[in-house]
């Protein structure tokens, strides 16, 4: 298995020459938001799908598998320009404003935490 530190990789540039392959993997929603802000900064423009799960409690299989949602965002100049999610019952809507993408980090994350994740 692949094991991802973000941090260590933020601050020593582990992965700086690594081919670029992608790997699906679970991050809790603090994480989430850091790496969102920060690609928001880095990169400005770029279109992301993620899964949220069915609750938090799962083995690697129910993570790999498990669903509860798809959503996709649009970001453009550092803005989510679009966001819309679906699931099996669904078709793609609109994402409501308490989506993730649309939750300010500096206001919604404790600053203690800003400086630690």
């Amino acid at each position: 298995p692949i094991y991802f530190n973000p941090g260590a990789n933020r601050n020593l540039r582990l992965l700086q020459d690594a081919p670029h392959h992608f790997y699906r993997y679970t991050v809790p929603a603090l994480e989430f938001k850091r790496l969102l802000n920060e690609a928001k900064k880095r990169d400005g423009n770029f279109v992301l799908t993620y899964s949220k799960l069915p609750g938090i409690r799962g083995d690697e299989v129910w993570r790999a598998t498990a669903t509860e949602t798809m959503v996709t965002i649009e970001v453009w100049n550092g803005n989510v320009q679009t966001c819309h999610h679906h699931n099996d019952r669904s078709s793609w809507r609109s994402c409501n404003r308490d989506e993730l993408p649309f939750v300010d980090y500096r206001e919604s994350v404790p600053w203690i935490l800003q400086r630690i994740s």
